[in-house]
């Protein structure tokens, strides 16, 4: 640990003791002795050895201090960043651009330790802000778990599906390894998975997926007043074709204008998903005597699973909306096809929160 008196001070507060439930995922004990790391300011900023301590080149600590000082921690030990609701308004927002970074030093809060990890809001609910420079959290780790409690994550938006390309996944919260994942009185609000257009005739639009949440493997759990609410995932649009007969692109897929999971098994409890959008993306225009593209789908305008299940229980799914793209003019001067928005199709569960051909959720056929 860092050898400075301040850090001191705030290790020798008394540690909180945190249990956890590892479903599966390997970690040294049943429950855990969490080290916390009190953030000291709202400003972004970058810790200057985050081997030996979160401290930044003002001796404070900000909440990508904190991080990067974990990531870059060995063993076993847990730790909990908290964010104090009464510190500068309580909104800590992200500066520093830079995204396609994975180590927490621009763009998006990398978390890279498969370690129990949480995040929580102190003296009330703590916001953090992305300004839309980049989605808000990236988790790397495998077979990790990490708590997100007391806190509203906005304003993220994501342009890249972790690596460079046109696809846009996770604007509010990216987890493309399996490990669970706990939202505890979180709201993920206005958050945007953002499709590319391609800059090169006839090239199709970038798909997007999970507008606030994207998750891959594992367990998502929300619950205890959580809500994922206002969030986007809108494909992109096809390029138009060349007067040298290049067709047009097609639209971009859009998934999970909510939540998007794979392989995941999904908990949402007391909780909502409310007034999200899927949104496929227009295709391109047809050069001469060529046609236009298609326009993409939009499935599950709320919740989007696939190969995975749901359990919803006390939960408001609702207000939801999918929109398919318009297809692109074609060499006959008639749009090409323009895909549907689908809710769901067979496979789907019953209830009454969300039944065949609702807008707001979509299960793959088993």
């Amino acid at each position: 640990m860092s050898s400075s008196p301040r850090f001191h001070r705030y290790l020798d507060k008394a540690p909180l003791v945190v249990a956890f439930a590892w479903m599966g995922f390997a970690a040294p004990h049943a429950y855990a002795q969490a080290i916390p790391i009190p953030v000291t300011t709202v400003a972004d900023t970058v810790a200057v050895d985050p081997a030996n301590s979160p401290l930044d080149a003002g001796t404070e600590i900000s909440l990508r201090s904190a991080i990067q000082f974990v990531n870059a921690q060995t063993g076993t030990t847990s730790y909990e960043v908290l964010l104090d609701s009464t510190l500068g308004g309580g909104v800590y927002t992200l500066s520093i651009a830079g995204a396609l970074e994975d180590a927490a030093a621009t763009g998006d809060l990398d978390i890279t330790r498969a370690v129990p990890f949480a995040i929580r809001g102190t003296n009330g609910i703590a916001t953090i802000d992305a300004e839309g420079i980049d989605r808000v959290f990236h988790i790397l780790a495998s077979g990790g778990s990490v708590t997100f409690q007391n806190l509203l994550i906005q304003d993220g938006r994501a342009a890249d599906s972790g690596s460079a390309g046109l696809d846009a996944y996770g604007g509010g919260i990216f987890q493309p390894n399996p490990g669970a994942l706990v939202l505890d009185q979180v709201s993920i609000t206005n958050c945007l998975a953002d499709g590319g257009t391609p800059t090169t005739a006839g090239l199709n639009g970038g798909n997007a997926l999970g507008g606030g949440l994207y998750v891959s493997g594992g367990t998502l759990d929300i619950q205890n007043g959580s809500f994922v609410a206002g969030c986007q995932a809108v494909g992109g649009n096809g390029a138009n074709g060349t007067t040298s007969g290049i067709a047009g692109g097609d639209g971009g897929l859009a998934q999970g204008g909510g939540i998007w999971a794979f392989d995941t098994v999904v908990s949402v409890d007391g909780s909502g998903v409310e007034n999200n959008r899927a949104r496929g993306g227009q295709g391109g225009n047809g050069g001469t005597s060529a046609d236009g593209g298609n326009g993409g789908a939009a499935e599950g305008g709320g919740l989007f699973v696939d190969t995975g299940s749901v359990s919803i229980d006390g939960s408001s799914l609702s207000t939801n909306d999918v929109t398919g793209g318009n297809g692109g003019m074609g060499a006959s001067h008639y749009p090409a096809l323009r895909m549907p928005a689908t809710a769901a199709k067979a496979g789907m569960p019953s209830a009454a929160d969300f039944t065949p051909r609702s807008p707001s959720c979509w299960m793959a056929a088993a």
